[in-house]
C-alpha cells in the first residue's frame, strides 16, 4: 500500500538500515528511528520522543496506514552474572522490553489503522549460559505481544506479528562468536545469512501479511 508510513527501529547498520534502505528503494514512506534520535535505553526519554512522534504521525501522516518494525536491539553483557552492573541490566531491559512496550502503547493512541511487527530471535525459545538477560527480554516481548492480540478488538490494530529472521551476520552475530563465555556448538557452526536477503525476505512477509 502506498498510503504507509513505516516506522522502524534500530536503523544505524545490520538489519535494520536494510530494512530501511529497501523500502526507500520501493518509494515508502519511512520513519528512521536510530541513536541520534533517541536513546532506547532510557524509557523516559522514549516517552518524550513519543510524544512528539505521535504529533508528527496526526500531522503529517494522518491519512497514512501505520507499520511499526521493532528492530533495535542490545545483546547487554554476556558475562557471569557477578560481572554483570545494575546499569546493565536496566540498560538492556530499557532497549529490549521497556522501549517496545512503550511503542506498543504509542500505537493503541494511533487514530491510524497499524500492525506492529517484532523482530525477535531463536535465543528467546533457548536456554545459553551468559545470555538470560537478552534471551529472557527478547522473551518477554514476544509473550507481552500475544497478550496484546487478545486486546485489539474494537481498535485501529490490524495485527501483530513477531517474526524469527534466524542467524543472521550482523554485528551482534559477530559480538557473540567473539565472547569468551558464550559457547554454543550449533551457533558456531552455523553459517549466518546475510542481512540484506533477510531484510528482502521480511519486507515480503509484511507485504503478504
Amino acid at each position: 500500500m502506498q498510503n504507509t508510513v513505516y516506522i522502524i527501529t534500530g536503523t544505524t547498520r545490520g538489519l535494520g538500515k536494510h530494512i530501511k534502505d529497501r523500502l526507500l528503494s520501493k518509494d515508502k514512506k519511512v520513519i528512521s528511528i536510530n541513536r541520534s534520535d533517541v536513546d532506547l535505553s532510557k524509557p523516559e526519554i522514549v516517552a518524550i520522543f513519543l510524544q512528539t512522534l505521535r504529533q508528527k504521525i496526526k500531522t503529517e501522516y494522518r491519512d497514512c496506514d501505520v507499520i511499526f518494525i521493532n528492530n533495535a536491539a542490545t545483546l547487554g553483557k554476556i558475562a557471569p552474572s557477578c560481572e554483570t552492573t545494575p546499569l546493565d541490566i536496566i540498560q538492556t531491559i530499557g532497549t529490549n522490553f521497556t522501549s517496545p512496550l512503550l511503542f506498543c502503547n504509542f500505537l493503541f493512541s494511533l487514530d491510524n489503522q497499524w500492525k506492529y511487527f517484532n523482530i525477535t530471535s531463536g535465543a528467546a525459545r533457548s536456554k545459553n549460559k551468559y545470555l538470560g538477560l537478552y534471551s529472557t527480554t527478547k522473551l518477554g516481548l514476544e509473550e507481552y505481544l500475544e497478550f496484546m492480540k487478545l486486546e485489539i478488538k474494537d481498535t485501529n490494530c490490524r495485527g501483530i506479528y513477531n517474526y524469527d529472521p534466524k542467524i543472521i551476520s550482523t554485528d551482534m552475530n559477530h559480538q557473540l562468536k567473539k565472547n569468551s563465555f558464550f559457547k554454543n556448538e550449533k551457533f558456531e557452526k552455523s553459517i549466518p545469512k546475510d542481512a540484506k536477503i533477510v531484510a528482502e525476505e521480511f519486507c515480503n512477509f509484511i507485504e503478504k501479511t
